[in-house]
């Protein structure tokens, strides 16, 4: 419904309850997705930086890499966000091919 801070909320509250549970590693990544899309790049950016830093081995590893190029795009730090992004581009995070599609969109955008 667009209720960010409520969601913010309560994902904060499902971390804390449930540290070890398998959808925590989710609940990082949608914590950083809750100031994203509030355009609190800099919370967002570290919001996704947690994530990986705690699961570097996650399906999410590389959407939480390219959300933190995004964020730091959105910032003004061109040279932040294509690190981010050629850290995909060159494989150094294991993802999918739509997120590399988009990481080499995004550095070509940017002229990384």
């Amino acid at each position: 419904s667009g209720n960010y801070v409520e969601a913010e909320k309560a994902i904060k509250a499902f971390i804390e309850k449930y540290p070890e549970h398998n959808f925590t590693p989710n609940a990082y990544y949608w914590l950083g997705e809750t100031y994203y899309v509030q355009k609190q790049y800099e919370k967002a950016s570290v919001a996704f930086a947690d994530a990986y830093r705690r699961y570097p081995n996650h399906e999410k590893a590389g959407a939480n890499i390219l959300k933190i190029g995004f964020s730091m795009e959105r910032l003004g730090k061109n040279s932040e966000a294509c690190k981010a992004f050629n850290s995909i581009i060159k494989g150094e995070i294991v993802t999918n091919s739509d997120l590399i599609t988009m990481a080499q969109g995004e550095a070509k955008k940017i002229g990384c």
